[in-house]
């Protein structure tokens, strides 16, 4: 009987930070309720230069986080970096008009893709996989895109990783309540409807900061 490969998840900057919340380690590179949880070698350095430049996320510089980060950067061989890096720069150009168009009509302030934003989007259309982001204005740009094969970008946020990781029995109830309160407490940007996505995936209300 064939093994049905994992489906991947490209895990942009801000929900790797939060999975690491988690007290799961390692937590990328391996099975999760049918994906598997992969990086970009560019948010791999944007992260250690968070780490390296922002006190209050020093502590992801520790070296089990980084060699977990490193193991799960995706090869990419030259010719699908070129491709990446050009649609990169197509997205980012489409995307940001679509963001002014957006922001004029919502009476919101004005938002755009910065060029790892463009290069998460970029690589999941060209490898053909999922992402993570917790961005809006990524998943509100990522929405107006589609695979070769005409179906929707699958998208996923913050909440949901963590539903995979419990799923997969990684992670304990607890260890998730503890999770998303530790986010609030930090004051992490969660996507708006976080608290929705929190109630459908685990059939229960999400903590507060002081769970």
């Amino acid at each position: 009987m064939t093994e049905v490969a994992n489906r991947l998840i490209l895990v942009d900057t801000n929900c790797l930070i939060r999975v690491y919340f988690s007290p799961l380690l390692p937590v990328l590179n391996r099975p999760a309720a049918g994906y598997e949880l992969k990086t970009l070698q560019a948010l791999a350095d944007e992260l250690m230069h968070i780490a390296n430049r922002r006190d209050e996320f020093a502590w992801l510089s520790a070296k089990d986080i980084q060699n977990d980060v490193k193991l799960a950067v995706l090869p990419l061989t030259k010719a699908q970096s070129h491709a990446i890096d050009q649609e990169a720069t197509v997205i980012r150009k489409q995307g940001n008009g679509m963001l002014q168009e957006y922001c004029q009509d919502q009476g919101v302030n004005l938002r755009q893709l910065s060029v790892a934003d463009a290069k998460v989007l970029a690589a999941a259309l060209e490898l053909s996989i999922a992402m993570s982001t917790d961005e809006w204005p990524l998943r509100q740009v990522a929405s107006a895109y589609s695979y070769d094969d005409g179906n929707s970008v699958e998208l996923f946020s913050s909440v949901e990783l963590i539903s995979l990781l419990e799923k997969e029995g990684l992670l304990s109830r607890e260890d998730r309540v503890k999770t998303y309160a530790d986010w609030l407490k930090f004051g992490e940007s969660l996507l708006r409807e976080s608290p929705h996505i929190y109630f459908k995936e685990f059939g229960e209300f999400p903590p507060n900061a002081q769970h």
